[in-house]
């Protein structure tokens, strides 16, 4: 093998283990191969996203070093691994950080069917005007941390379809939020005000 091309001892035994009959050396393995960035364990990472029937730890752990490795080539199983609900938030994790166009309309779609607050952050980083309509209608959901974080998701895209949403927040939804740490003693119309501060801010640029 030509001297360039050789593989790295140390990373050639982490690659044979990720076949190992034990799930936790493959778990282990994975883990490592994300923090080296190996790129040639993406095709066998990908494989191991549909690890999760005896461990689904470490369908987790691979859908994390493949977010490490940064290969885009992972996003296509990344997205169907939204569809398992044990392994779902790593992939939505490793897709915020892939950050690639193809993954957009799934997580709007996934968003859609499971409101959740983390997704609604990563639609909104991403800044893209697909998700405008779905997170409008999240704003009447139940759960005053997906209208929290969704409200600022809006103020992220800067769109005026989700001032009368946002004005309606900012008059209603008053009640402060007591039981989680990162929004104690804020309210979802105090994000709805940030947000539309936001998108008059952006409108008047």
């Amino acid at each position: 093998m030509d001297e360039k091309n050789r593989i790295d001892p140390e990373v050639e035994q982490l690659l044979s283990k990720l076949h190992h009959t034990d799930r936790f050396v493959r778990q282990q393995a994975a883990i490592a191969l994300g923090k080296r960035r190996e790129q040639s364990a993406v095709a066998d990472l990908i494989n191991l996203l549909n690890d999760d029937v005896t461990v689904w730890e470490l369908a987790g752990d691979a859908a994390s070093a493949l977010a490490q490795i940064g290969d885009v080539s992972a996003v296509p199983a990344l997205i169907a691994a939204l569809a398992k609900p044990m392994v779902c938030g790593r992939a939505i994790e490793a897709l915020a950080k892939l950050h690639d166009e193809r993954a957009v309309e799934p997580l709007i779609d996934f968003f859609a069917r499971k409101p959740d607050p983390s997704v609604a952050t990563v639609l909104g980083n991403w800044c893209d005007r697909r998700a405008v309509e779905t997170l409008i209608d999240a704003m009447e959901n139940r759960d005053s941390h997906v209208r929290f974080y969704t409200a600022r998701a809006l103020g992220k895209l800067g769109d005026s379809r989700a001032l009368p949403v946002l004005e309606r927040a900012v008059a209603t939804d008053t009640t402060l939020i007591i039981d989680s740490k990162s929004v104690r003693g804020k309210s979802v119309a105090y994000a709805a005000a940030r947000a539309i501060e936001a998108i008059k801010a952006r409108q008047n640029s």
